[in-house]
């Protein structure tokens, strides 16, 4: 299996990183595919029709918690972690048969009123599929994650509780510890690829997110082998 880090809209990079790849592998994402980049759109759409599967993310939770209007995050938050951007991907010039209520500015009055604004209908499904994603993948060697599982998190699985969201799978940017069952951990979210060992010098941790650095990064679990894209866009 080839798992990819955080992807953050960088849809040109994203293409190159895959041509890297040996085929025929699953290919599993951890998320944030989302914000920043240019194209969130297309790397969804890809994503979708080519992953195995793909985590639950901030980024993709933040999205889905502005366009469902769940209101579990500040207001402008998405926007402050590069959600304008993905905006940017759906929004329609004309009337279709999706809308979201938005607050705009009304200069006759000047106050804030709620306005209709139109997207591609196709984002109604994008937000419907990111929200169902599950927040961990795991067989008898590996255990995946968005963000690395805290231990001692009081509900790292939690994540719709505004308290604890520092520390939940989708948040959390404290390295996982070695696991008891043995099983490696993988995350992104931490913006910088590193290995983590034991005391013994046993492999029990990767961060394959390496954006901070300028680059994607994808892993191969079967060949411990990483594979890195600079970011072009």
């Amino acid at each position: 299996m080839i798992i990819f880090g955080d992807i953050g809209g960088c849809y040109n990079s994203l293409m190159k990183l895959i041509e890297k790849i040996p085929k025929g592998k699953d290919l599993l994402f951890l998320g944030d595919l989302n914000d920043r980049g240019p194209d969130s759109r297309k790397v969804i759409e890809w994503v979708m029709a080519n992953a195995k599967d793909c985590l639950h993310s901030n980024h993709g939770q933040m999205m889905t918690d502005y366009f469902l209007d769940a209101n579990l995050y500040e207001e402008g938050i998405w926007d402050q972690n590069g959600g304008r951007h993905t905006i940017k991907n759906y929004k329609s010039e004309t009337p279709t048969s999706f809308f979201h209520r938005e607050k705009m500015w009304n200069e006759s009055d000047g106050e804030y009123q709620l306005q209709k604004t139109y997207y591609d209908p196709i984002l109604k499904e994008h937000i419907e599929w990111l929200n169902a994603r599950l927040l961990i993948y795991e067989d008898d060697k590996i255990f995946v994650s968005h963000a690395p599982f805290h231990p001692y998190a009081e509900n790292p699985y939690d994540i719709t509780n505004p308290r604890t969201m520092d520390y939940n799978l989708l948040w959390n940017r404290n390295p996982s510890l070695p696991r008891e069952d043995g099983k490696l951990s993988i995350w992104g979210h931490n913006g910088q690829y590193e290995k983590f060992h034991t005391e013994l010098g046993d492999l029990h941790g990767v961060c394959i997110d390496d954006s901070r650095n300028g680059n994607l990064c994808a892993y191969d679990t079967e060949e411990d082998k990483l594979y890195f894209q600079e970011i072009m866009e």
